[in-house]
Order: structure tokens, then C-alpha cells, then sequence
């Protein structure tokens, strides 16, 4: 009888022993996935800033106005926009009429855009590969025109890491 209760103590502490491999090893190689999926390039997202202004516009003025000053305040804007799109269609075919598409005329009718970059850094500068692969998308349809913002968040690190970072940042402004 103690045979067989010495036996299952035995099972026992052989299957935690296991489990407990089993999950440390599952977790090492959940952050290996996660560390490579940083590594191989990040992403880019793009944000419409108008719109969620312009929404933020809205809820306060719902909140300050009276209901008829209200109304009247949304339909100067639709008749702004209306006449704001009716001036876009008349230019466009103007220029459609008379220049191609990447004509130098063309990008002074086009609005000025601001582009936002975030650089998170640390001591091994790891993020300057993908800082890089953002400005080269990002000067690919950027007009000089257009100004970019960089938010830089770093405490520093390898001087000649961060002077790759400096040249991409250089690309930009030439």
C-alpha cells in the first residue's frame, strides 16, 4: 500500500514538474514572437486629426449652444462644404485640362500636410531600422510643401547607433 501511495506522490510531482516546464517554455517563446515581430519593421498608421477635431468642435458646441443657434451653426458648415466642394471640383478639372498630375503648380494647390513620427528609443537604439523604413515611406509622398514632426522619446544610448538615427533624420530635411 505505501508502495502505490509513494508511487502517485511520484506521478504527482513529475506531472507539476512538466506543466511547469511547459508553461515557462511557452512563455519565453511568446516573448521571442513578440521581441520578433518588433524587430521585422513595426507599423505606420495614418490619422485623419480634421476629423476627430472637428468632432471634438461639435460635442462642445452641442453642449455650449442652444438648440437653434445650434442648427444654425450646422448648416453654415453644410454650406461651407458645399461651396468648398464645388471650388475642388472646378479646380481639379481646370488642372486636369491643362497640366499632368505631377506638375509643380499642382502641389502648390495641394494642401500643406503635417506629418507626425514617433521614435521611442533605448539604450541599444533597436528602433532605428524601422525609423528609417518610416521616413523612406514617408518621402515617397511628401512634397517639400509638407513639414514633419518628430516625437522623440529616448534617455539616450550608443553614440554610433544614434548617429544612424541622426542620418535618417538629416534625409528629411534635405
Amino acid at each position: 500500500m505505501t508502495f502505490i501511495s509513494e508511487y502517485g506522490l511520484f506521478l504527482l510531482k513529475t506531472a507539476t514538474l512538466v506543466i511547469a516546464l511547459l508553461i515557462m517554455l511557452g512563455g519565453v517563446f511568446t516573448l521571442r514572437s513578440h521581441q520578433r515581430d518588433k524587430e521585422s519593421g513595426g507599423h505606420i498608421s495614418i490619422k485623419k486629426l480634421n476629423e476627430h477635431f472637428d468632432d471634438m468642435e461639435e460635442t462642445i458646441q452641442e453642449a455650449v449652444l442652444d438648440p437653434s443657434a445650434l442648427a444654425a451653426s450646422k448648416k453654415h458648415k453644410k454650406q461651407q462644404r458645399k461651396q468648398q466642394a464645388k471650388q475642388q471640383k472646378k479646380q481639379q478639372k481646370a488642372t486636369s485640362n491643362k497640366t499632368t498630375p505631377n506638375d509643380a503648380n499642382n502641389d502648390i494647390k495641394r494642401k500643406k500636410r503635417l506629418y507626425v513620427l514617433t521614435f521611442k528609443g533605448d539604450i541599444k537604439a533597436s528602433a532605428v531600422s524601422s525609423l528609417r523604413q518610416e521616413i523612406t515611406a514617408l518621402l515617397t509622398v511628401a512634397k517639400p510643401c509638407d513639414e514633419v514632426l518628430l516625437r522623440l522619446d529616448s534617455a539616450g544610448g550608443m553614440v554610433h547607433s544614434y548617429g544612424l538615427a541622426s542620418s535618417q533624420l538629416k534625409r528629411i530635411t534635405d
